[in-house]
């Protein structure tokens, strides 16, 4: 039976997280406080960078910050659901529950960039990667900020994002290698010294699925890069 509950508790994570996800945070801001939807508008997308483009740096940064922590509390919800409700006691999990926080990650990010509330047109991936590393790893939230520095210097958001986001993965698996040939080695790098996250082959995945989605939603942008046609963003010194 244990399969079975496993199997329920993980396709519950992914939908708990796909929820919190789908909260189109860009749409409410700019329909609310500017009569705008922004996927009218701008670049169309439903994401940070647009609503700054659109209404400027403190709605862009808003819509950031609530993005980035959407994606933590779909972890965080999950694991408080596991821990108090009994269940790490009462089924045998898989890992320990960790799976299924990651899963709540990845629901997270499929919510962000198809969200149920808002016609399934959402953001890139961007904010939901990072609220997944901040909230599991100081370490990887170290390598993620690659993303401030090319941003400083090329100014392109879509660039930054997706040199930040492969090397979070290249950091990402590092940390897995490291841990599977000496076992909790790299546990220091998790929040808890795991005791609340555990790095594997499970946190590995989930990292390199999400950047693949990121990657994906970002296709137009790439070939605008390659074009040299790609807009700069203005609005983040």
């Amino acid at each position: 039976m244990d399969i079975i509950y496993n199997i329920a508790i993980g396709l519950g994570s992914l939908i708990i997280g796909y929820l919190i996800g789908s909260f189109p945070t860009a749409i409410v801001i700019g329909k609310v406080f500017f009569k705008q939807d922004p996927r009218d508008f701008g670049s169309k997308n439903a994401g940070g960078t647009n609503a700054g483009r659109l209404w400027g740096k403190k709605a862009g940064l808003a819509v950031m910050i609530v993005d980035i922590t959407k994606a933590a509390l779909s972890i965080w919800t999950v694991y408080l659901l596991i821990n108090l409700t009994g269940l790490a006691n009462a089924v045998s999990l898989w890992r320990g529950g960790m799976t299924y926080y990651y899963l709540a990650s990845l629901g997270a990010t499929l919510g962000h960039c198809w969200p149920l509330y808002a016609n399934f047109r959402g953001g890139k991936a961007v904010s939901a990667l990072a609220g997944m590393v901040v909230a599991t790893s100081w370490f990887l939230s170290i390598f993620g900020m690659v993303f401030f520095v090319i941003l400083k210097n090329k100014k392109f958001v879509s660039l930054s994002s997706i040199i930040a986001s492969s090397t979070v993965v290249l950091a990402a698996l590092a940390m897995f290698l490291t841990d599977y040939f000496v076992p909790g080695s790299f546990n220091f790098g998790m929040w808890g010294n795991g005791t609340l996250f555990l790095v594997g082959w499970d946190y590995f995945a989930t990292i390199l699925i999400i950047t693949i989605i990121l990657i994906f939603r970002h296709h137009e942008n790439i070939k605008r890069l390659a074009r040299n046609e790609e807009n700069k963003v203005r609005w983040i010194k």
